[in-house]
């Protein structure tokens, strides 16, 4: 049973490193990205405490916002993704006006500078983990229970359902962008 997970875990661990749609980076990436960021204080108010992922045109970092004395999610883009940017933080204000409950919400945009260089970034709330973590621990692939497929298709579907209610179509779902 153990070596038919942990061969499950190389199979998927495999699959992600080979795969360049996500915009992974490597381990050895992540080590140097962690050694030059972390410990960053970005605008006087946030401190960069870890690497989340990277997606196709930004990096996901935790942060701990002082004057609230929380941990926050900065998706910090790359200067070149000006319009991603755009885009992303138009479709997420229009999905803040309209208060919907089973999807996630911002708290601010803004602009932050990583070494010399200026990028935009979006506050987000910090959820917790992806459902890819969540199934895909460090060590093998998670079983879910029946109950708990149940409750997170459920949710999944409340969130579905309620952008399609209000005429948004989301065209990237994925387990890495399901936050438990």
């Amino acid at each position: 049973k153990a070596a038919a997970k942990k061969m499950l875990f190389k199979k998927w661990q495999q699959q992600k490193e080979d795969s360049d749609s996500d915009g992974s980076v490597s381990s050895d990436d992540i080590d140097d990205l962690e050694e030059k960021f972390i410990g960053t204080i970005l605008n006087s108010e946030y401190m960069i405490v870890r690497y989340i992922n990277r997606g196709t045109f930004a990096r996901v970092w935790l942060a701990y916002y002082f004057p609230s004395k929380q941990f926050r999610v900065l998706k910090i883009y790359f200067p070149e993704e000006k319009d991603e940017f755009q885009l992303e933080f138009k479709a997420l204000k229009i999905i803040k006006a309209m208060k919907l409950k089973h999807n996630l919400n911002f708290y601010e945009v803004m602009v932050v500078k990583l070494g010399d260089v200026l990028h935009n970034a979006i506050v987000l709330p910090y959820l917790g983990l992806s459902l890819s973590d969540l199934i895909h621990d460090r060590n093998y692939v998670r079983k879910l229970q029946i109950n708990e497929l149940k409750y997170i298709i459920k949710q999944i579907c409340f969130g579905v359902k309620e952008l399609h209610d209000n005429k948004i179509v989301h065209t990237d779902l994925k387990l890495d962008n399901v936050l438990t």
